[in-house]
């Protein structure tokens, strides 16, 4: 198996890291370096990282945003191929076969896999389970237009032929970004639904709705600062919340409902600011 990094960007993820370092040791393959990048975190991440076995530690001082620490990683690598996880995203058995497989090919320089949402303790942890979790389905897409950063592998040439990640998207829109850019430049991204991790984001309603927040504003920016029009985008994420939305009221789901309607305007105020962040 050609060599690979595997890079892990933490802020106070100290409920999550250890989980999945101890699940990246259960791989096979196995990394042939492994990164953690605690972005300037007040809890107990920097302890954590450095006590696991077989980690080289970035830290930052201060919180730089999550584009700042894949770059730090990108710096670090040495790897033809580089396999980012989210510091709350355990990996599931075969999860680096299916990323790195893709990447047999020569065009392709990037593939995204499959989150799936580990918690079901409130409604709003169950809505984003059923119907916002980070995926494109269940078929493989050998066309993918992005890539989602919780569970990605890249060419590492690529990544940095493209100038790595563009450091104004702090807390989401990084993986649109370069995505976007990697598309422009004739590179191929593809999607592997057998990479499966387990999302162990939790969160309460308002945590759901500022990552809706969150995502749609940056999935805007990031559409807009290469010159593409964010309206298909908006379209399709808010008619699928909408549809969802329509179907747990019917069957009288009310506080499932409510959670879609909340979703709905958060995508919409997102969309709505991205925009206006790029003017």
């Amino acid at each position: 198996m050609t060599p690979f990094t595997v890079g892990i960007c933490a802020r106070n993820a100290e409920r999550t890291l250890g989980a999945v370092l101890e699940a990246v040791h259960r791989q096979d393959p196995l990394p042939t370096h492994l990164i953690v990048v605690d972005d300037g975190s007040t809890d107990h991440t920097l302890a954590i990282a450095g006590r696991a076995a077989g980690v080289e530690v970035v830290h930052f001082e201060r919180n730089r945003g999550l584009a700042a620490a894949r770059n730090a990683v990108l710096r670090q690598t040495s790897t033809p191929f580089l396999i980012f996880l989210d510091a709350d995203a355990v990996p599931h058995e075969g999860c680096f076969q299916a990323l790195l497989g893709p990447l047999a090919d020569d065009n392709v320089a990037a593939v995204g896999g499959r989150g799936m949402e580990n918690r079901w303790d409130n409604a709003a942890q169950q809505w984003r389970a059923l119907y916002t979790a980070q995926d494109h389905g269940m078929e493989r897409l050998d066309d993918d237009w992005m890539i989602m950063g919780l569970c990605c592998a890249f060419r590492v040439e690529d990544l940095r032929d493209a100038g790595g990640f563009d450091e104004s998207f702090r807390e989401a829109g990084e993986d649109a970004d370069i995505s976007i850019r990697l598309r422009e430049a004739g590179r191929k991204l593809v999607y592997n639904p057998a990479a499966v991790v387990h999302h162990e984001a939790g969160g309460d309603f308002s945590d759901i709705q500022r990552q809706a927040f969150r995502h749609s504003r940056q999935a805007t920016r990031a559409l807009l600062k290469n010159g593409l029009s964010p309206l298909d985008y908006w379209i399709h994420s808010t008619g699928h919340v909408v549809r969802s939305t329509l179907r747990e009221l019917a069957d009288g789901h009310l506080a499932m409902a409510g959670v879609g309607l909340a979703n709905f305007t958060a995508r919409t105020a997102g969309f709505a600011a991205g925009t206006v962040l790029n003017r």
